[in-house]
């Protein structure tokens, strides 16, 4: 089995910052499987960002916390 480890961010924060943050939850996230014994070559890691928000919440300014929380997760995908 292969696994797409994919990381989001929210809209809140400059987008250089964020590009950084994705990169580094996919990172860590993987890493993590690595040390839990899952052979990385069965894993793939990706960074979305904030181009897959799982709801409104597409700019700074117009929600609540909470509902900004909701976009920054990292999924799991099975690829095969």
């Amino acid at each position: 089995m292969e696994v797409e480890v994919s990381a989001h961010t929210d809209a809140r924060g400059k987008d250089q910052y964020n590009l950084d943050l994705y990169k580094s939850r996919a990172a860590s996230t993987l890493e993590y499987l690595v040390s839990k014994g899952i052979e990385r070559n069965r894993l793939k890691s990706i960074g979305y960002g904030e181009m897959q928000p799982l709801n409104e919440c597409t700019e700074e300014g117009i929600c609540d916390d909470e509902e900004y929380d909701i976009n920054r997760r990292c999924e799991f995908k099975i690829l095969n």
